[in-house]
């Protein structure tokens, strides 16, 4: 391979050895299609020219093939902004960025979430799956080539993060923070342990709920959509917060609740209802959380089934989250 330096300071040609064609990989993707017509060298020899309908007939493989290597260098600012919003939940946002650059969803790179949990080498498909975000991963995937999923979907299992963050994103340990409250309630309440109430919440629900993936977080505070009846998680996902919502706040100064309430709620030390109102609001709230992560899980094993036939889903395991994807790039 030969890296050939151009006239414009943020293309950057590569030239492999192939059959009749040169293939190209752009560095950075914020220069015009039009504008590739350059010509390369390989190993002192002519290895010929690149054309624009040539480029768009190899583009897609391209892409998928050659980036993996120099992301392990550096990280594209771009990139970078990219993959921030979807962890982030930020799903206007990356479809706006996805509509001025399609190639951003072929880019890997390292981020980090707001649980302090770090993914190296993974694109924002990948992660999306990993976090359960269906909503965002079906979005993604409509900028990107069939063979490009199926080649990141090779990475749900294998990817760098799986070992520490898990296959996927499970909120177990919130689930079971809510039976611990429902089968304890009663007898707490009756005996006035305050202190011990308040902690099952801001420290156990709390601790869990700020583990959750951010979609999970817009689900609570959908604007018309309460936890009562049990929704089924198919609809379209507003991604808005109240103003009052704060992730350092989340599990130190309060909680959030939604149960059958027009909007989320707040929680915070001493709010504690009676007993059989009590019972009913929270769970009303496990039961939503429950519905949640088994209609996400179905999703994105048929998602898995799609993109890899007669491959088996890799049991859930460890930690309060899983991941995917590493690299993806094959011509």
């Amino acid at each position: 391979m030969s890296m050939v330096r151009t006239s414009h300071p943020s293309l950057t040609l590569f030239c492999y050895a192939r059959p009749r064609i040169s293939i190209l990989v752009r560095r950075y993707e914020h220069v015009r299609e039009d504008r590739l017509h350059h010509s390369c060298r390989s190993g002192g020899a002519a290895a010929g020219v690149l054309l624009y309908a040539t480029f768009k007939q190899y583009q897609n493989k391209t892409m998928a093939s050659s980036f993996t290597d120099r992301n392990k260098s550096f990280l594209d600012p771009e990139v970078a902004e990219f993959l921030t919003h979807v962890v982030k939940g930020e799903q206007r946002q990356v479809e706006e960025m996805l509509k001025k650059n399609r190639h951003l969803a072929l880019a890997s790179g390292t981020v980090t979430d707001h649980a302090d949990r770090t993914f190296n080498h993974i694109t924002g498909f990948q992660y999306a799956v990993w976090a359960l975000d269906w909503h965002m991963w079906s979005m993604i995937q409509k900028y990107l080539p069939e063979e490009a999923a199926q080649s990141q979907a090779q990475g749900f299992t294998t990817g760098p993060w799986v070992e520490q963050h898990g296959v996927q994103a499970n909120w177990q340990s919130l689930l079971d923070a809510y039976e611990y409250y429902l089968e304890n309630y009663s007898k707490l309440f009756k005996a006035s342990k305050w202190t011990e109430l308040n902690n099952i919440w801001l420290i156990q629900i709390g601790g869990a709920q700020k583990l959750l993936p951010m979609h999970v977080f817009h689900e609570y505070c959908h604007p018309d959509r309460p936890f009562d009846p049990v929704p089924g998680f198919t609809g379209p996902l507003p991604r808005s917060l109240p103003h009052w919502f704060s992730l350092d706040m989340i599990g130190s100064a309060y909680c959030i609740y939604r149960t059958a309430a027009l909007g989320p709620k707040m929680w915070r030390g001493n709010m504690h209802k009676p007993v059989v109102k009590a019972i009913y609001h929270y769970t009303c709230d496990r039961n939503a959380l429950t519905q949640l992560a088994s209609t996400r899980s179905q999703q994105r094993e048929q998602l898995v089934a799609k993109l890899n036939p007669g491959s088996e889903s890799r049991p859930v395991s460890g930690g309060d989250a899983n991941e995917l994807g590493h690299s993806f790039w094959r011509s």
